[in-house]
């Protein structure tokens, strides 16, 4: 453990271009992070690198966050990050909807009942027939602020998505599909039952 002073290394907010900003703060000659951050950011193409400073794509940042930023890990690597305007309410809202998720990870509590899951869905207008392992993925995921569905192929992760948009959905709400190409076909077919 050094005796100097940690590295400072200020975190911005971007709103305009949804972009967190790194700048170093004074010399690093006590701390290796700098050297490690462009390490791992090198091969990012949305890095932009300068001497001082990093600017990256917010959620990048946040991953950076999670994975450098415990008080443990910036006391072995002696320095500390130090947010700055809206991105320390970004950041914080980021450390506690991580934390809600790991607490919650054994602890799910069914947000709506599987009879009334079926029950909305009919009177949606959603006629495919859910097996009880996707009424059960359903419930999982209604239950969490965020979630992914990686059941293995032929699980009926397509029925079980367009399932969970219908019962979330509202009208400012929109779903992007990101999916390889063979993907696409089962998605036509089942957004035109």
């Amino acid at each position: 453990m050094s005796d100097t002073a940690p590295l400072k290394i200020s975190i911005s907010y971007d709103a305009d271009r949804v972009r967190g900003i790194l700048h170093k703060e004074g010399n690093d000659a006590a701390s290796s992070i700098w050297e490690r951050l462009n390490a791992k950011l090198t091969s990012n193409p949305d890095v932009r690198f300068s001497l001082d400073g990093l600017s990256l794509p917010w959620p990048e940042l946040l991953g950076i966050v999670r994975e450098f930023g415990s008080a443990s890990t910036q006391r072995s690597l002696n320095f500390r990050f130090r947010p700055t305007g809206e991105a320390i309410l970004r950041i914080r809202s980021f450390i506690e909807e991580t934390r809600a998720a790991q607490l919650s990870r054994d602890n799910l509590v069914a947000a709506i009942p599987s009879d009334e899951i079926k029950e909305r869905l009919r009177a949606l207008g959603f006629t495919r027939p859910l097996r009880p392992f996707q009424i059960r993925d359903l419930s999982r995921l209604l239950a969490l602020p965020h979630g992914a569905n990686f059941s293995v192929p032929g699980a009926g992760k397509t029925t079980v998505t367009l399932a969970l948009h219908l019962l979330v959905a509202s009208p400012d709400n929109h779903m992007l599909v990101v999916a390889p190409k063979a993907a696409f076909p089962a998605w036509r077919g089942i957004v035109s039952e």
